[in-house]
């Protein structure tokens, strides 16, 4: 698997354990309010994909942009996770 794919499974992995239905099909361009990410579980899930990616996400990113859509905040947590040596 790719960096990008192993990327993105676990960040699905994650996502999964914030949504209310963790087991419905996750469009990638579905708002993630339309998944039941709401502004509380929204903070728990960044939380999480820090501490699982061991990353931090600047505060120039903490926008309601970020939480757009399931791809938008995949994207930015990509461009935060180092390259595979």
């Amino acid at each position: 698997m790719t960096g990008l794919g192993a990327i993105r499974e676990r960040y699905l992995e994650v996502l999964r354990r914030h949504l209310q239905h963790p087991h419905i099909v996750i469009d990638r361009e579905a708002d993630l309010g339309t998944l039941g990410i709401d502004s509380i579980s929204a903070i728990h899930l960044l939380l999480d994909l820090e501490e699982s990616f061991g990353v931090s996400f600047p505060g120039e990113l903490l926008t309601p942009e970020l939480f757009s859509t399931v791809a938008y905040l995949e994207e930015q947590l990509a461009s935060l996770v180092p390259a595979p040596a």
